[in-house]
């Protein structure tokens, strides 16, 4: 992982954790993002062990870390996985 200089006097609310893959179109790139960053929402809420409000109720990666615990934690919803199950969860 690359870190450039911390341009903050504090820690980042949110951090770009992307996986390794094409970004596609710059539109492409900004809807992926955008999912992304939504799903880090999400897993922030999870942590405080609260289910997230409706704009951030989707699946998919979101904090890395999250999604470890996701797989290991039986107390969190897996929030990452799109199986049907998982989607029924989210409505």
């Amino acid at each position: 992982m690359q870190e450039a200089e911390d341009p903050l006097d504090r820690e980042a609310d949110a951090r770009i954790e992307l996986m390794p893959a094409d970004p596609g179109s710059l539109e492409e790139f900004r809807a992926y993002l955008d999912h992304h960053l939504r799903c880090q929402v999400r897993d922030c809420f999870a942590g405080m062990g609260l289910f997230p409000p409706e704009p951030f109720q989707t699946v998919g990666y979101g904090k890395f870390i999250y999604a470890r615990r996701y797989d290991h934690y039986d107390l969190y919803p897996r929030f990452h996985r799109s199986d049907e199950e998982q989607n029924a969860l989210l409505g």
